[in-house]
């Protein structure tokens, strides 16, 4: 059974939305869960979402979705993981 696992939680200083299985061909479903981690994310926190490398770089297909979603959200490339997938830290207020 091939299921897609997304761990959110609601957090007092920073959340990671980590995959433990990601459908590298898939940046809707990346885009949604990116979406469910900030919601779960307490305000005045910050959320780092790790998105896979198959996807390309977040700029390709993930921040004009989280721009159109949450017009005031302050976002930021952080690095690209040692796994090859890259890091962008949300500011949720």
């Amino acid at each position: 059974m091939d299921v897609d696992v997304v761990r959110h939680r609601a957090v007092g200083l920073a959340g990671e939305a980590q995959r433990h299985r990601v459908a590298a061909a898939d940046p809707e479903l990346a885009v949604r869960d990116a979406i469910g981690a900030i919601e779960h994310t307490v305000p005045g926190n910050h959320v780092n979402l790790a998105t896979h490398g198959d996807l390309g770089l977040p700029g390709e297909f993930l921040y004009d979705a989280l721009s159109t979603e949450y017009p005031d959200l302050e976002y930021e490339y952080v690095e690209q993981c040692g796994c090859g997938g890259h890091v962008t830290r949300v500011y949720v207020e």
